[in-house]
């Protein structure tokens, strides 16, 4: 007798991952998106800035958006954040790292990995992949 298949979430202890693709004339043009609904709904001030500050905008927002996404596809307890709540931060060498606003999340964010790569200046992709908790040190 066959069984049926079925998925039972993430596996507890194991890699999670998550990839995004998107194209950047899927968020909409704005110009102030400190004041457009979309941008100040799904991304924090710091990360408005950052992107206002780069030479194309619009695809550093695509870039974050993919991010975002890729984190919320890992599953588990990060597919519940909104994209607000996941932030993307920038260290000294120009690397994303993932931060998450609720306190509670951020354990998981730490156990992140973020990669973010854009194709010319039209598409983003971007992957995260959640360590397990016990080899977050290594």
């Amino acid at each position: 007798m066959k069984q049926a298949a079925h998925s039972t979430g993430p596996v507890p202890g194991a890699l999670a991952i998550g990839i995004d693709i998107e194209c950047c004339d899927n968020l909409p043009p704005s110009s102030d998106p400190r004041s457009d609904p979309f941008y100040l709904e799904n991304f924090t001030a710091a990360e408005i800035d950052w992107c206002q500050h780069q030479p194309d905008s619009r695809l550093c927002f695509c870039g974050l958006w993919s991010a975002k996404e890729a984190v919320i596809k890992c599953g588990g307890e990060l597919a519940t954040l909104r994209p607000i709540e996941i932030e993307v931060q920038y260290d000294a060498r120009d690397r994303p790292q993932l931060r998450a606003t609720p306190s509670s999340q951020r354990a998981l964010a730490d156990n992140c990995v973020l990669s973010i790569s854009h194709s010319g200046k039209t598409a983003t992709m971007a992957i995260c992949i959640r360590k397990p908790a016990s080899s977050a040190s290594g």
